[in-house]
């Protein structure tokens, strides 16, 4: 079954030299079965080392030749694309090619996998080749790029959350920065560096403001590895009414070129249902009754303001497959899921919009994985096939 609605596409186009906009009026057709389980594996007929042992929560990779890179024990355990073991690298420590217990994995089109150990002052990253060897561990904080970024900005602290390296004198990285302001207030920063041969090529610097409410609205971004774009978005700023119609906003910034488009599509506010207002809290024995107290005030505080705002923001959040932008709205149906309006980053052209069953860890050259629990209760991965059609083929 189909679901349409006339909806409204704005799209700016905006450069160095000016602007340009235009409207794309349009019948919307939500596609329905777009994902086809194609591959379940990490549980059983594999060597030990390489069955799956972290529950649920896999961070996934895909590399451009099909392989699978899961995120697991401490290390990144490589699967062909059928799911047969194929090669292991790091290990728990803090040593070259090493790395901590939580850390955070990337990989580019060029295939450079670059692993970022979540250390506070000590933090560093190891970094990986196409061909899966170890290239070199680098420290974050005695680098230039960090002498660099404590000279042009005046944060009070920053940390590193992902480096996407297309070779070791490329790289992108995200940062998250505070700054304190008035004394004793705190401002919140994404930055995206493009850093090239040991030089700030582009800086694209984000408001991160913290509104405690994810109904309320919050930034979210992405960056797509292939196409070096951020995609991103404030949910609770980037969105307007007009003509009693609802409108979010997405951006995408060109980080080589320094230029964005912006996109506006018209969305159906879902209301904030009482089961997410209303919640019953639970304490563990002996919890402190100071404590107790101050988180009920808390709650009745967020009770209050989510009975306010009725409705939630536009998006979840945003994914991105090469030029494709997946856009998870909180628009739901029973028995199909949730609407993701996808468009092309290239042109800001809308393309299609699917009911997604859930949230992918990762959508990838036309495949979404998910990390999840088979009936034995074993840690698996799941590879599905992304129907054509979602791309608009």
């Amino acid at each position: 079954m189909r679901y349409s609605a006339i909806l409204i596409v704005l799209v700016l186009f905006l450069t160095g030299c000016g602007s340009e906009s235009f409207i794309i009026e349009e019948e919307r057709t939500v596609l329905t079965d777009v994902l086809t389980l194609e591959l379940t594996f990490g549980a059983e007929n594999l060597p030990d080392e390489f069955l799956l042992v972290e529950p649920k929560f896999l961070p996934i990779m895909a590399a451009e030749n099909g392989d699978i890179i899961v995120d697991d024990e401490s290390r990144l355990k490589i699967f062909d694309s059928n799911g047969n073991p194929k090669k292991i690298l790091g290990r728990p420590g803090q040593g070259p090619g090493e790395f901590d217990r939580f850390f955070n994995s990337s990989i580019t089109s060029t295939g450079y996998i670059t692993g970022v150990n979540m250390g506070g002052p000590t933090s560093s990253y190891n970094l990986f080749a196409p061909d899966y060897t170890f290239v070199e561990r680098k420290s974050l904080f005695a680098s230039h790029l960090y002498n660099e970024l404590r000279k042009n900005y005046e944060w009070s602290e920053f940390y590193y959350q992902d480096i996407y390296s297309y070779s070791p004198k490329e790289q992108v990285f995200l940062i998250d920065a505070r700054k304190i302001i008035n004394g004793n207030q705190i401002k919140y920063y994404y930055a995206y560096i493009y850093y090239k041969n040991d030089s700030i090529m582009s800086t694209l610097l984000l408001d991160n403001e913290q509104t405690g409410l994810a109904e309320d609205g919050f930034l979210i971004s992405t960056y797509s590895d292939s196409t070096m774009k951020v995609v991103y978005s404030n949910t609770g700023i980037h969105r307007f009414v007009k003509n009693k119609r609802h409108y979010y906003t997405i951006y995408v910034y060109d980080i080589k070129s320094e230029t964005q488009i912006e996109i506006l599509r018209e969305y159906t506010p879902m209301a904030i249902p009482d089961s997410v207002i209303y919640r019953t809290l639970k304490f563990p024995d002996n919890y402190p009754e100071n404590l107790k107290e101050r988180r009920k005030n808390e709650e009745k505080i967020r009770i209050k303001k989510l009975k306010k705002l009725k409705v939630y923001a536009p998006l979840q959040f945003i994914m991105t497959d090469k030029n494709f932008i997946f856009a998870f709205t909180y628009e739901y149906v029973k028995d199909k899921g949730t609407v993701v309006d996808i468009f092309d980053s290239e042109t800001g052209e809308y393309i299609s919009s699917s009911y997604f069953p859930f949230k992918p860890s990762l959508i990838k050259n036309g495949y979404a994985y998910e990390p999840g629990i088979n009936e034995e209760g074993f840690t698996v991965v799941e590879k599905y096939k992304v129907s054509p059609a979602v791309y608009g083929k």
